[in-house]
């Protein structure tokens, strides 16, 4: 194959090993993009075609063509697009075959994962790492910073995107994560030492699979030997909620923002959820609707408030603040123009058969019509002789959770026969005006049976950024409360009765007693304990000759030692479990009265950060072409 003169164009700081590794380029310029070409071209002025990378799917790609000329203000070259409709796997695919490439050091990997884990502990305030400080001050959640750093290597896009997944399905922070995940990384580098690479790869990667088939049965003794030590009980939901709705906020806020919005919430769920034993049931509504519950105002945080009932984005009239019977119509008729241009008698008829719909709401007391529908001027104009009040072009997610819970059906078109389950009964109606916002407030009647009573969370922030972070962390915090809830019967076990250290620990520290019968299934592992359990199950496995996960045993053993020390601020050194343990678990007793998280996040944890190093393996040696290129 013929040689290709190959340009890079640096315009900022890029991932220096990919720098280290380029080892086709002829001429390498230090200019932006558009004064780099014009160099290129007056170096090279018999370059006339530049073959590009780009994929359709590519930002501001959508529209190349095979062959297409560079803009008029641009140098021109031809652009070549060879890859436009390619996929990533049929990108790789080719360039495996056509390098034939050797597969990627393992140390390229635990490098990788090094310096994310490191990056977060460096840029992060170091009481974020703790969370057992006398102050917890957050500014900014770990997984916004990394999402802000334009990562290079397609091996960080890789473990950010899995990143992402574990937040969006726990609504947990991404720290625990990235500092464990460099933990094993690092422990597998200390095993590289005295192992044979290849074999290291298999024995780990066939480990893994062995280990998560095990992780069930392990966090279920878990669970069941911690169950005791969680302090919540939530016998009187929701109040027994600000510790924990607190302590999630102030993992992520500054003390001012956390504190307004733990007020938010726990007045949003102590108002919303009118049945505490369907609070899972509730919650799991409020947080696939939440964008129906909580709308934005571009006002300072202080002045968000949560109100009775449902909030529509519509103005009233001045005049029309009241009491009032209503109806949802999905489809309101076309403009009465429309209706008699067509000239059919038909015509005629339907326009009188609507007024005749119009008496028939008014006489039933109806005066305000609810509607997905944009209403015309006429049809307005119309109904306000019969004194009707329009509420149109309300979204469908507000006129679903309307229907639910009033608990009416719908008329299709005016021309349905008008039933008593299509009626529905406002408290109130009447207008709210925040900043540049105006706002239709209406208060139902609820139907029977219903283990909710809506509220709606006005959230303002000064600065729309500000105000997607408050929303999507406070829809976060209800996925916690959720896991909380789920509730499963305690086993006292025979491996937790001949467990002296815990034993020991719940004879000194609760009264058997005060002892409850169910436990949350989400039982509270402060910073540290989960690991410090994880580190005595493993333990136990090896003490019953369970060798088929050795090589991975002591890498976790390892990962989970070095992350309890700096969970702990201590050395590894001086760390004696049992003394340690029992001093922490007071210092956590006494500083936080709700414990840090649920531990259904960390077995969500553990499964995500084991499975993504079984990937990483797998797909070393693609990986290490793209870092070629």
């Amino acid at each position: 194959m013929t040689s290709v003169t190959s340009v890079t164009i640096v315009t900022g700081n890029g991932y220096s090993s990919k720098q280290r590794k380029v080892k086709i380029i002829k001429k390498r310029v230090l200019f932006h993009i558009k004064d780099a070409l014009w160099k290129l071209q007056q170096d090279q002025p018999q370059i006339k075609a530049v073959c590009m990378g780009s994929r359709h799917t590519d930002p501001c790609c959508s529209a190349f063509e095979p062959f297409q000329m560079t803009d008029s203000d641009w140098p021109q070259f031809i652009r070549v697009n060879p890859l436009s409709d390619w996929s990533y796997p049929e990108v790789w695919t080719f360039l495996r075959r056509l390098q034939r490439m050797q597969n990627i050091s393992l140390k390229q990997i635990i490098a990788c994962c090094d310096a994310l884990g490191s990056f977060v502990e460096e840029v992060l305030d170091p009481h974020s790492m703790t969370l057992v400080g006398e102050e917890m001050v957050f500014t900014q959640q770990a997984s916004r910073i990394l999402s802000s750093v334009e990562w290079k290597h397609p091996m960080e896009k890789i473990i950010l995107e899995t990143i992402s997944l574990y937040r969006n399905q726990t609504g947990d922070d991404c720290k625990m994560f990235l500092l464990l995940l460099k933990e094993i990384t690092n422990s597998i580098g200390d095993k590289l030492e005295t192992s044979d690479e290849a074999q290291l790869r298999k024995t780990i990667s066939k480990e893994i699979t062995y280990l998560m088939s095990l992780l069930p049965t392990i966090f279920k003794n878990a669970r069941n030997t911690f169950a005791r030590l969680s302090f919540i009980q939530f016998l009187s939901f929701p109040e027994d909620l600000e510790g924990l709705v607190s302590t999630f906020f102030h993992a992520r806020f500054s003390p001012n923002v956390s504190l307004k919005l733990t007020q938010l919430i726990c007045s949003f769920l102590s108002l919303t959820i009118s049945n505490s034993n369907h609070a899972v049931e509730s919650l799991s509504y409020l947080i696939l609707n939440f964008d129906v519950f909580c709308s934005k105002v571009i006002l300072p945080l202080s002045q968000s408030t949560v109100i009775e009932g449902f909030a529509l984005f519509h103005q009233l009239p001045s005049n029309h603040e009241s009491k009032d019977i209503f109806v949802i119509v999905q489809e309101l008729p076309q403009n009465s123009h429309d209706v008699l241009c067509s000239v059919n008698s038909e015509s005629f008829h339907f326009w009188d058969s609507l007024e005749s719909s119009l008496k028939c709401l008014k006489f039933n007391k109806v005066s305000v019509i609810l509607t997905s529908s944009r209403a015309s001027d006429n049809f307005t104009s119309l109904c306000s002789q019969y004194k009707i009040f329009i509420i149109d072009s309300i979204t469908k997610e507000d006129i679903d959770n309307i229907l639910y819970f009033v608990g009416i059906s719908p008329l299709v078109t005016l021309k349905d026969p008008l039933l008593p389950q299509n009626l529905g009964y406002m408290e109130a109606l009447q207008s709210i005006v925040m900043g540049d916002t105006c706002f239709t407030h209406m208060k139902i009647l609820l139907g029977s049976s219903k283990s909710m009573a809506p509220h709606h969370i006005i959230l303002c922030a000064p600065l729309e950024d500000a105000w997607k972070d408050y929303y999507s962390e406070c829809r976060n915090c209800l996925k916690v409360v959720r896991q909380w809830l789920h509730c499963h019967p305690f086993e006292m076990t025979e491996e937790i009765q001949d467990s002296g250290l815990f034993l020991d620990v719940l004879k000194s520290t609760i009264p058997h007693e005060e002892c409850i019968s169910v436990s949350a299934l989400g039982v509270a592992f402060p910073v540290g304990l989960f690991e410090f359990s994880l580190k005595i199950a493993l333990a136990d496995l090896q003490k019953n000759k369970l060798s088929t996960i050795k090589t991975l045993y002591d890498i976790l053993e390892s990962a989970l030692l070095r992350v309890i020390c700096k969970l702990w601020n201590i050395s590894i050194q001086t760390l004696d479990p049992e003394k340690s343990y029992l001093k922490f678990y007071e210092r956590i007793r006494s500083r936080i009265s709700i414990p840090i998280e649920p531990a259904s996040n960390k077995e969500h944890l553990v499964y995500m950060i084991l499975q993504l190093v079984q990937q990483l393996m797998k797909i070393d040696a693609i990986l290490y072409t793209k870092s070629r290129i």
